[in-house]
This record gives structure tokens, sequence and C-alpha cells, in this order.
């Protein structure tokens, strides 16, 4: 039953254990004996009630294989109490709070499951589905607790089991957020994994990176923001995955805006975000000083090159810029308030 449930999920499942014998003896085990045809969420849920259904006595359902532990069978009435009156908590807080405690008794009181196994096979599969186990904070905005690593097979398989079985926080990751004080991501710091994840990260790189970065400390000889900017740029992640990275945990607010004109103008973003680094380590600031840090940076064209350059203030005419006026007077016009024409006789 958990094994068809994790294949539903992951993809792979144990195989029949007489055939993986037969398959050892001859040996041709093969990768492909381990896969299966993956479904999704609702799959998945079906076929474990299913599987349930049939293999337990109603009876034994009734009872839930034993006594139910009241504490967690009920809502933590503070709890609810704050989500329904608190006047700090954004409308997502208070939902997934309230939810969360209004399913307990649903969950442990009601068969055919009982003793709160229902719980954490609903856990357990959503933080597959996921990748980790998320929560709210006040503001309303998504935050992970904890991973779920799914970057192998057999990674998949076993965590995917073990989070069903014990529940999510048997994972060694959701222990390590128990014995480290329920530390989560911050909303920023959920995004860029997510965000990493989606580019094709593996999900252990995603967050030790994201950690390192969180964890990074100024020296008597380099800035916090440097350190990490030198984390980032050592990372073994290709540019891509690093522009997405640096415009979720480093970038400014200008940064930002900078990387979504350069983005919608298809340019090379994993070059753009070198550079804007590099424009940042070098303390660049001076036209001539821009200049040098972009032209410092292979990969890039000289449109992208000039755009860039136009983009670091506002006030700089485009017939300066060093690589592209065209590209110059393109970022002043669409982006920015064109410059007035300067026609001869007009101020005399």
């Amino acid at each position: 039953m958990l094994n068809d449930t994790v294949g539903d999920l992951t993809g792979w499942e144990l195989p029949n254990l007489v055939e993986l014998g037969v398959d050892a003896a001859s040996g041709d085990i093969t990768a492909e004996d381990f896969q299966t045809e993956r479904g999704d969420l609702y799959d998945a849920a079906e076929g474990l009630a299913g599987n349930v259904a049939e293999s337990l006595p109603f009876i034994g359902g009734v009872l839930g294989g034993g006594r139910v532990p009241v504490s967690n069978a009920l809502p933590d009435w503070q709890m609810l109490a704050k989500a329904l009156m608190g006047d700090d908590w954004s409308p997502e807080k208070r939902v997934s709070t309230i939810a969360s405690e209004l399913g307990n008794p649903l969950t442990y009181l009601f068969p055919p499951f009982g003793g709160g196994q229902l719980k954490k096979v609903y856990q357990g599969i959503k933080a597959a589905v996921e990748g980790g186990k998320y929560s709210v904070n006040n503001d309303g905005e998504e935050i992970l607790q904890y991973p779920m690593f799914m970057d192998s097979p057999g990674e998949a398989v076993a965590n995917t089991s073990r989070a069903i079985l014990f529940g999510t926080t048997s994972l060694p990751t959701g222990q390590e957020w128990v014995s480290g004080g329920f530390k989560s991501f911050n909303a920023a710091q959920t995004a860029a994994y997510k965000g990493l994840l989606e580019a094709g990260v593996p999900g252990r790189e995603a967050y030790d990176l994201i950690r390192e970065l969180r964890g990074a400390q100024k020296t008597e000889t380099t800035s916090k923001a440097q350190r990490q900017r030198d984390i980032l740029s050592n990372s073994e992640m290709d540019e891509s995955s690093k522009s997405v990275a640096y415009y979720a945990l480093l970038a400014t607010d200008r940064e930002r805006e900078i990387m979504d004109i350069l983005e919608g103008e298809g340019a090379n973003m994993g070059k753009v975000t070198q550079a804007l680094m590099t424009i940042k380590s070098q303390g660049a600031s001076s036209q001539e000083e821009v200049a040098r840090a972009i032209r410092s940076v292979s990969g890039l064209n000289n449109t992208e090159r000039g755009m860039l350059w136009q983009l670091q203030n506002k006030g700089w005419k485009t017939k300066n810029n060093p690589f592209s006026e065209t590209a110059g007077y393109k970022i002043k016009t669409r982006y920015e308030e064109p410059e007035p024409l300067s026609l001869p006789g007009l101020d005399d």
C-alpha cells in the first residue's frame, strides 16, 4: 500500500520482491525495474484511500488501533482566538491557522484511520508534492519551514515513505528544524528556494546555498554583502540559477527594476547578474568605472552592455554611452524620461 502511494507520487517504487530476486540472480536489474507511472496528488490520495478501505476491517478503523491522544485531537483554542480576533494577522494567516486547528478533530477522531495517521499521510503527501513543509507568516507570505529532498529516486522513495509513516518532522530536515528552534526561511528566502527548484537546481543544493547566504558574516576586511556576493559567485550553480538567487536575495529594488527591464529585452540574465555584482564589488559609480566593470564581464554584446550602462544612472546622456548610443536611447525612450531636444538658437 505504501509502496503504491510512493510510486504514484514519485514515479519510483520497489518491484515485486520475487521478481527482484530473480533479476538480481541473473544480473538483469536496471533502473527501469524501479520505475512506475507517476500520478498526481488526486491519484495518490484516491489510491491510498482505496487500499486502506480494502485492507482494514471496519471495526478496526472505528477503534483506530488504540486510544486517541486527546490533546492532539482538540483544537488549540488560544490559536483559534488569535486567528479570529487578532489585529496583526493577515487573512491568509487566519485561514491557514483556522483550517489547521479545526482539522485536528477530523483527522484524529473519524474512522477508518484514527490515531492521527490520516494527518501524517496527508502532510506527507503534501510535502512530497511541494518539496517541503510550508507555513505562512503574519503578513500572509509563504515561508519554508524545512525542505523534503527528492533529488534522486532512492531519496524520493525513502523520504516520501518516512513522511507518510512517521510524519514530516521525522525527516532529517524536520528534526533539524525542531532542534534548531523552529527557524524557518523568511518570505524572500522561500521565494528564492522555490525559484531555484523551478530552475532545475537540486533541492539540497538550493537549500544549502540559501542557508550559507543567510549565515554570512562580515569580517574585518569584507562586508556581509560582499561576502554574500562571493558565496554566490563561487557557487557551482549555472549562471541563470545564480541570477534567480541574486534577484530574490541580494539585489536592491533598483537592481530588480534593471533586471526586469533587461529580461524583457531578452538580455543574457546570467551575465547581467555577473556584471551587477562586479559593479558593486568594484564600487563603480562614475561613467568610466561602470563601463570598466561591465567591460570586464565576457559574454555580453554591446547592445546589452549599452542598456546596462544606461540604466545605472538616469542622468547619464546617451551620447556618452561607451557601448551603444542606440541602446542607450532605446532605454531612455522606453523606460525613462527622454532627453530634451537641444535645437540651435532655441535658447538664444
